[in-house]
């Protein structure tokens, strides 16, 4: 299942980024993006990127796809998946980032930046409860592909 998750991430993560930017290029304008970029370019703000990025988790989204497939993502499950990569990314941040922190915290947007933080969480469930047909059917043909060979494995 791994090939068919790669190609359907490496095909859909185009689209998604291009939601992400537009929904802060909505909220922040050219000069702010581009101060934001910057933070994000220092050592403190690739620790919390990278960090993020490390930790990412799907714990409780996996755990409601787990327990009914057919039940869309819900908003509650993508923010404890959040809150949990956020949490392991803060561990990563030590006394030598307070100076950037505290000076980030003190720009003009750092509100909006912060306020963002739903708008994302949903951004995330939307796109992750839209139809993926084909997807579904790769995942499908590869689960019952793997169940047949179970099957006749058992026979033997």
């Amino acid at each position: 299942m791994k090939p068919a998750l790669v190609r359907f991430t490496i095909k859909e993560l185009p689209a998604y980024h291009e939601r992400v930017a537009d929904l802060i290029s909505s909220r922040l304008n050219a000069a702010e993006i581009e101060d934001l970029t910057k933070f994000y370019l220092t050592p403190t703000g690739q620790k919390l990127l990278n960090g993020m990025q490390q930790n990412a988790t799907v714990g409780a989204t996996l755990s409601e796809v787990m327990a009914d497939p057919d039940k869309p993502t819900s908003y509650a499950a993508v923010a404890a998946d959040h809150k949990a990569s956020t949490e392991a990314a803060t561990k990563l941040i030590d006394e030598s980032d307070q100076p950037a922190l505290k000076e980030f915290a003190m720009k003009p947007y750092f509100t909006r930046v912060a306020m963002m933080a739903p708008a994302m969480r949903k951004l995330e469930q939307d796109f992750s409860n839209e139809p993926a047909p084909e997807f579904e059917a790769e995942i499908e043909a590869i689960m019952t592909a793997t169940l047949a060979k179970f099957e006749a494995a058992k026979k033997k």
